[in-house]
């Protein structure tokens, strides 16, 4: 154990945390958007089927197997980004492109299904039949109804690797929230381990309230049904 106060040591690895988890699902999430609405339009096509078939294949490979890939392709071969480290903006660009993969695959098969069953409900017929093409229908009405399940899977998968990236930042030597919890479990620092644990669940909590407000928001019709 390390004599140093729990807080001084939490803060700095819980905001080296966020920064990596909050880039790695937005960009999920800036990705997968445009690719599921793409999907749900062309849905039974030959390019539906393929990005399907490439999206599983991310929820196939675990972390730990594609970043010592990574690191051997973009760092040792071809020399464009650092192996390890944190502090630069090129530190980041691995870890992200590792941690965004899964979530991204899980965004876009979820809000596939969701903008299909928004494609054919009534309001987008009805829209349609006024001149709207399908992607202006898509964007003007369906979007805001589609996305309600991605931001609940958001919160999900927030806390999920806020908690879960303890390979990713040993691995790539990130002074982020997993390697200290991993550091407090190697040195049997219990009041560290203790202190961190609660701070990701208080965090979870926070961010699942947040998620539940947005999606109340964003269908104010359906928390009316369920009064």
């Amino acid at each position: 154990a390390t004599r140093l106060a729990v807080v001084t040591q939490i803060i700095p690895a819980l905001s080296t945390s966020l920064v990596l988890i909050a880039t790695s699902l937005a960009t999920a999430v800036a990705i997968s958007l445009p690719l599921s609405i793409y999907m749900a339009i062309n849905r039974g096509r030959t390019s539906d089927t393929t990005l399907t078939v490439i999206t599983q294949c991310f929820i196939a490979i675990p972390e730990y197997w594609i970043a010592p890939v990574f690191m051997l392709a973009f760092s040792l071969y071809l020399g464009l980004l650092p192996a390890a480290g944190w502090g630069e903006p090129s530190n980041i660009v691995l870890p992200v492109a590792v941690l965004c993969l899964r979530p991204l695959a899980y965004f876009t098969h979820v809000t596939r299904a969701s903008m299909i069953d928004v494609l054919e409900s009534p309001y987008i017929l009805a829209a349609r039949a006024r001149g709207l093409t399908l992607v202006g229908a898509t964007i003007r009405h369906g979007i805001r109804n589609g996305i309600g399940p991605l931001v609940t899977l958001f919160g999900i998968w927030f806390g999920g690797l806020l908690a879960g990236a303890v390979l990713i930042e040993v691995i790539f030597a990130i002074p982020g929230m997993g390697r200290l919890i991993y550091s407090s479990v190697i040195n049997r620092d219990t009041p560290l381990l203790q202190g961190s644990i609660l701070v990701l669940v208080t965090i979870q909590i926070l961010v699942n309230t947040i998620c539940d407000l947005i999606h109340a928001l964003l269908n104010p019709g359906s928390a009316a049904r369920h009064d």
